[in-house]
């Protein structure tokens, strides 16, 4: 599979968080009233979805996934988001066409992928982006941490 590598600096980060099993519709559903927020408020910038927990060993009910944006001060929260720190740092990135089959696909191959030797993965959460210019073309990032 074809990646660049990224350098993602830390930044500001706005965000909501679903609890509950990743994939659900509450989850899907929460993407989708983040995006519509985004475009509303005119910031046509991209979407960042970071699931904070293991779905192997945390149980599904406890999943932790936050839908925000980088953000750089200047922005006006009017949303009810809380805002934390996105660490930044070195990624991988796979372009995906977001739809369930590849991204299927995709999760079956990282093991793969993360044994290919052609990058360490760090610790840190897989984050998915959704620039604004993928989004009507159903296509979004996935971001592997690496050294």
């Amino acid at each position: 599979m074809n990646y660049t590598v990224e350098e993602i600096p830390a930044s500001r980060f706005a965000y909501d968080r679903h609890i509950g099993e990743y994939g659900s519709l509450q989850q899907v559903e929460l993407m989708e009233s983040f995006k519509v927020w985004v475009e509303k408020m005119n910031l046509r910038t991209a979407v960042y979805g970071i699931p904070q927990d293991n779905p192997s060993s945390t149980a599904k009910e406890k999943c932790r996934y936050d839908v925000g944006i980088m953000i750089s001060g200047q922005e006006q929260i009017i949303k009810s988001a809380q805002l934390g720190i996105f660490n930044g740092g070195r990624f991988a990135v796979f372009l995906i066409e977001h739809t369930e089959e590849p991204l299927k696909q995709f999760w079956n191959r990282l093991p793969e992928i993360a044994q290919s030797g052609q990058f360490t993965l760090r610790t840190a959460p897989i984050v998915e982006r959704y620039k604004w210019e993928y989004v009507e073309r159903h296509v979004c990032e996935l971001l592997l941490p690496i050294e």
